[in-house]
């Protein structure tokens, strides 16, 4: 009994992995602080009104510098290269962009609870 409530107090607090299997066009809420890692190469869309007029990209949008991105009139476009991890400092709705339906896989990363 001492050793199970030392290893719970001890144990080492490892992020849990989820895998998300996200079809294409279909909305969803993205947490705050949220780490998602790219499984397959996808391009993710954003809402632009993510970004106040004076903020950087790079302030509310955290990711690989290696990421290509690019904005229209209503979205920022990310593309993701599988093991790229992509995470926003503000909570959105975001959606996969591609005329191909098939699902593309994602690991929601979420510290252990």
């Amino acid at each position: 009994m001492f050793r199970s409530i030392m290893n719970r107090i001890f144990r080492s607090k490892k992020p849990k992995a989820r895998i998300a299997s996200q079809p294409p066009g279909e909305v969803f809420a993205w947490p705050v602080n949220t780490p998602v890692k790219a499984l397959d190469e996808f391009v993710l869309a954003l809402p632009l009104a993510l970004l106040e007029p004076d903020e950087e990209i790079g302030s509310v949008i955290q990711s690989d510098d290696d990421v290509e991105l690019c904005t229209d009139d209503e979205r920022i476009y990310l593309r993701l290269k599988p093991g790229m991890i992509i995470s926003v400092t503000k909570s959105c709705q975001a959606f996969i962009s591609s005329d191909d339906p098939t699902p593309r896989r994602i690991e929601i990363i979420s510290p252990d609870i």
